[in-house]
Formats: C-alpha cells, sequence, structure tokens
C-alpha cells in the first residue's frame, strides 16, 4: 500500500510539475520580450535564453530517445514519460534561474533592476507547487529514516538558501557606489541566519503538515477499500 501511494504521490507531483514548465516557461519568455523591446543587451536576457534552450533542447531530445516525439500522449503510460520529461524540464529552469540570478547580481549589480523579477519568474511557480503539495499531501517524510535523511538534506539546502538570500538582500551593503565595505559582510551572515532559522523551521511545519494530510487521505482511503 505505501509503495502505491508513493508511486501516487510522485505521477501526481509529476503532472503538476509538468504543467508549471509551462508556466515557468511563459514568464520566461515575457521577460525575454520585454528585455528586447527595451533594447537591452544579451547579457541582460542571456538567462532567459539558456532556460529555454536547456529546457526545450532537453524535452526535445528525451521525447526523441523516447519515441514519443511526434505521438499523442493518449496512454496513460506514455502520459506519464510525458509528465517525466517536462518535470525535469522544470527543474532544469528553476535551478539555472537561481544559480544564474545570483550570478549575475554578484558578478553585475548595476543591472540588478534587471536581475530581480527573477525571484517571482521561479518563485511563483515554487509557490503553487508548495500550495498544492501541502493541500494534497504530498510533502511526506516518509518513514524515520526518510526523515532523518530529509532532515539532513532540509539542513543542507536551507544553509545553501540563506547564504543566497544573504548575498541578494544584503548586496548593497557590501558594496555600493562602486566601493567595497568589509563590514557589510555582517549584515549578509546576519540576514541569512534570520533567514535560514526561519526558513527551517516554516518547512518543518509544512512538512509535518503534509504528513498529517497523506496519513488522513490514507486512511480514508483505506476505510473505503475495506467498505
Amino acid at each position: 500500500m505505501k509503495k502505491l501511494n508513493d508511486e501516487r504521490i510522485a505521477n501526481a507531483s509529476a503532472q503538476l510539475t509538468a504543467k508549471l514548465f509551462w508556466v515557468i516557461s511563459t514568464l520566461l519568455v515575457i521577460s525575454l520580450v520585454v528585455k528586447l523591446i527595451s533594447g537591452q543587451s544579451i547579457r541582460i536576457f542571456c538567462l532567459e535564453l539558456l532556460c529555454l534552450t536547456a529546457s526545450f533542447g532537453y524535452a526535445f531530445i528525451a521525447k526523441l530517445h523516447k519515441g514519443i516525439l511526434f505521438i499523442k500522449c493518449s496512454d496513460q503510460a506514455l502520459l506519464e514519460i510525458h509528465n517525466s520529461i517536462l518535470s525535469k524540464g522544470f527543474m532544469i529552469d528553476f535551478w539555472i534561474l537561481i544559480m544564474g540570478e545570483l550570478f549575475l547580481i554578484l558578478t553585475d549589480y548595476q543591472h540588478i533592476k534587471w536581475y530581480i523579477p527573477y525571484l517571482a519568474i521561479w518563485g511563483i511557480p515554487a509557490l503553487i507547487l508548495t500550495f498544492y503539495s501541502i493541500k494534497k499531501g504530498w510533502l511526506i517524510w516518509g518513514g524515520e529514516k526518510r526523515e532523518k535523511d530529509g532532515k539532513k538534506s532540509l539542513l543542507k539546502r536551507v544553509i545553501i538558501g540563506s547564504l543566497f538570500y544573504g548575498i541578494i538582500a544584503g548586496s548593497s551593503f557590501v558594496y555600493s557606489d562602486g566601493v567595497f565595505h568589509p563590514e557589510g559582510i555582517k549584515s549578509v551572515i546576519g540576514m541569512s541566519i534570520i533567514w535560514g532559522v526561519l526558513f527551517y523551521f516554516s518547512f518543518k511545519f509544512i512538512l509535518n503538515l503534509g504528513e498529517k494530510k497523506a496519513n488522513k487521505q490514507l486512511e480514508s482511503e483505506q476505510n473505503e477499500i475495506e467498505e
């Protein structure tokens, strides 16, 4: 039953992220068009080009390899393969955006106003995914061992994410008007710690809610089977 439940969650999650692939792609295209119309240099919109090329390129090659490039996915098995491919395409966009945004802000701070909107491009799909994951009971630890490993993994990700946030939010304290201010590093560290602590315990709370929701759904399904 647990294995079937895990497969159900994985398939449902892949179906949602496959749809979010088109959401994030649409936002990237809108951002690209706005920057092209405003006459910006390629450095300003290189991240959009990289994301769209990488994700659609992957999807094209993966579908070609699976032999479903020109096949309508009406069969459930084919649909699951299709969703899996687009789901990975979404994650390609997601991580390129996060890492690319950080790199561009650090190396081209004077154009930060063009890079900040990337937060919305990857943040909106992330919020949608989180909301539905909680609502549908997809966010679960899945056992004591997986909970222990999951907490370790979460802690590592939070540390990386908090440093990312601290650098972006506190970059003006470290570097402004062409001058480096070493004392601003304290502000970056402070922001990182505050954000990291809040996010870690908030996400643990969300996972606990998801676990309770999943248990209730599983109990309900078991009761229906018994009846």
